[in-house]
């Protein structure tokens, strides 16, 4: 017979004294009709079950019990019934959940409280080492953050082989998490991937606490030598450009292939940061690039491209090939059209991952499918 079924059951110790059948009987999943009912809320159900004697402790196949599935779900007054009941608050699932996490995961702040004050481990860990509070200053709110530390949470815990929880606080943009953190004692251990990040993503109340807890503003990362300067102008974020140069960023720095940050703004066509970096440089706007057939009738001269002018509503068909390392490297074919009124589309257009556009690549050829011009064997390193 199905547990989870509805039937008018009259429970008393253990099992119903209609059919014999037993208060605590797994469905196919292996919940009883207790872990049922605290998972959908159904709060008298779940009074009736613990008078009739069910068993508050069971456990499904993955160790859940009632009171992790009514934490997960955020059945305040179940949470409540389950712990009178002698619910286990430090009882953990197959990988280590205990319900607190599950509480802290959903952003529950009130049923948080009253786990920890009925004997929950601010400071257990899951089976990934992932400590109650470094979930949170990932997921929740400084409420929930607050109150943690608070109650003991140990601000320096770090998972195996992962980010301490101000780093993981940071990067995930949780800048009042991470400001708590500092407040209960945490030390920042800030690196030039973290930085570079922060700066892409044009995080400045993230930047400027960086920045005072002693940052270095002209870190590069190691794989593209990008600085918080380049990659704020490469993804055209020109108040984090103007926070960083007023800050006193090197406006010289050269990432792997030697680009400036003025360099990639106006190759990734970031109009108001290039023109706000050539202000601070003293530089004069590029010049012109060659068309497609100006560049067919003169010959390519050995002349790198990082871009051309292509001609209105036109097919256009492109071979590039891409270095991989190693000595290794892929050739992919691309083919675009232009718009009515034509423009201006960069080589590196198709690679839009940060990866991909700062990969070296060489242009094979470039063809005009609808004037019949075309550009081959140019293998110059764009």
């Amino acid at each position: 017979m199905n547990p989870t079924a509805s039937h008018a059951h009259k429970w008393q110790s253990g099992k119903c004294d209609l059919c014999g059948i037993a208060i605590d009987e797994r469905d196919s999943n292996g919940m009883t009709r207790l872990t049922v009912a605290a998972y959908k809320g159904e709060r008298e159900v779940c009074e009736n079950l613990l008078t009739g004697g069910a068993d508050v402790n069971a456990t499904n196949r993955d160790d859940i019990k009632a009171l992790m599935l009514a934490a997960q779900q955020g059945r305040l007054e179940i949470v409540r019934i389950l712990l009178a009941a002698g619910g286990d608050v430090r009882a953990r699932s197959n990988v280590g959940n205990t319900a607190l996490m599950l509480a802290a995961n959903g952003g529950y702040a009130e049923i948080v409280k009253v786990l920890i004050d009925a004997g929950s481990d601010v400071n257990a860990a899951d089976v990934d080492d992932m400590s109650v509070l470094n979930a949170a200053v990932q997921k929740c709110g400084p409420d929930i953050v607050s109150l943690l530390l608070e109650k003991g949470a140990d601000p320096h815990a770090r998972p195996k082989g992962k980010g301490d929880a101000l780093g993981n606080a940071i990067l995930s943009g949780r800048i009042e998490n991470a400001r708590l953190l500092l407040a209960h004692g945490a030390i920042l251990e800030w690196d030039a991937d973290m930085l570079v990040m922060v700066a892409g993503n044009g995080d400045l109340d993230t930047m400027r606490l960086l920045l005072d807890q002693g940052a270095d503003i002209n870190v590069s990362e190691r794989q593209y030598h990008l600085t918080p300067l380049s990659a704020a102008a490469a993804y055209g974020k020109l108040e984090m450009v103007k926070l960083l140069v007023e800050t006193g960023a090197d406006l010289t720095a050269k990432d792997r292939r030697g680009n400036t940050a003025l360099g990639l703004a106006e190759m990734k066509r970031q109009t108001a940061t290039a023109a706000y970096l050539r202000s601070r440089t003293g530089s004069a706007p590029p010049s012109s690039m060659p068309t497609l057939q100006e560049l067919s009738a003169s010959g390519l001269g050995g002349r790198k491209l990082r871009e051309i002018h292509l001609a209105p509503s036109t097919n256009y068909r492109v071979r590039i090939r891409l270095a991989m390392g190693r000595g290794t490297s892929m050739s992919q074919n691309m083919t675009f059209q232009t718009n009515t009124s034509g423009g201006i589309v960069e080589i590196s257009d198709p690679l839009t991952t940060r990866d991909m556009l700062l990969m070296d690549y060489e242009l094979l050829a470039l063809e005009d499918q609808t004037h019949g011009l075309s550009i081959g064997d140019f293998c110059d390193r764009v």
